[in-house]
């Protein structure tokens, strides 16, 4: 089960930190377009636990995602 989501072309594409909403290009360039919370990052890499039926997560090479929503940071202020 893929989850439907509007993708913005982006020209220049910032790396994905912890919070971002992604997609895979790879699974993109297949017509796949499921989002994924990205819940870790180290080096070139980050962990995904993607928006799918089975909730599988994973660690992905950063160049291989694309930010379709950025993380807003917390306003600890507010608590």
């Amino acid at each position: 089960m893929e989850c439907e989501i509007a993708i913005k072309d982006q020209e220049q594409q910032k790396p994905p930190t912890v919070g971002d909403l992604v997609v895979h290009q790879h699974d993109q360039n297949r017509g796949i377009n499921c989002a994924g919370l990205v819940l870790e990052c180290r080096g070139q890499e980050c962990f995904v636990l993607w928006a799918s039926a089975t909730g599988s997560g994973g660690w992905y090479r950063r160049i291989l995602l694309r930010v379709i929503k950025e993380a807003k940071p917390i306003d600890e202020s507010s608590y």
